[in-house]
């Protein structure tokens, strides 16, 4: 099957292709208009003992090496200084180990696409890793930007990885950065 243009359909294919950004714009404004619609149900930062209860989440979800307890994202579309669009995208999660297997969530990789000279780059990054200690007080270590280093996967993709600080069974990791992109398409 073929589709044969007729003379009639032009001014509605050059209408539309000479409306494309305006229309690209319409739709990613419509899509990114709304922030995030919930609010996070925790407070970066803080833990509380009922957040640290390693015998709660244990028995809630047997079998299990680690427990999401939240994951949320914000996506905002702004221009740079040379009206370039940005993408922000942000994202903040807390998980909770259970037990030898989760230990795998203490390394935490962000791939970034970067082919040639302008790629992504993290904005911002910081991370805490909750534990307990003999007494039952909550003690955490924090994880910077600075703290993590980046690779070269490939020629097009660079990824920067983060090594938190004694996480075991029973640990808390919350993580939040921002990473910026001229790549729309990479949502």
């Amino acid at each position: 099957m073929s589709i044969i243009l007729q003379p009639s359909h032009l001014p509605t294919i050059t209408l539309l292709l000479m409306h494309r950004n305006l229309i690209l714009t319409v739709i990613l404004g419509i899509l990114f208009s709304s922030s995030l619609s919930g609010q996070i149900p925790f407070t970066f930062g803080r833990v509380n003992q009922a957040e640290m209860d390693l015998e709660y989440y244990r028995e809630k979800y047997p079998g299990e090496s680690a427990v999401i307890i939240g994951d949320f994202g914000n996506c905002k579309i702004s221009p740079d200084r040379w009206m370039n669009f940005v993408l922000a995208k942000e994202r903040v999660f807390r998980i909770m180990i259970l037990n030898e297997q989760g230990l795998k969530f203490g390394n935490y990789s962000i791939p970034l696409y970067a082919p040639g000279g302008r790629g992504e780059r993290i904005r911002s990054f910081r991370a805490h890793v909750y534990n307990r200690d003999d007494n039952r007080n909550i003690t955490r270590k924090r994880v910077n930007l600075r703290d993590g280093f980046t690779v070269d996967k490939s020629e097009r993709i660079k990824e920067t990885t983060f090594t938190l600080p004694d996480v075991v069974p029973g640990s808390v990791i919350e993580i939040r950065y921002t990473l910026e992109s001229y790549y729309i398409f990479n949502l």
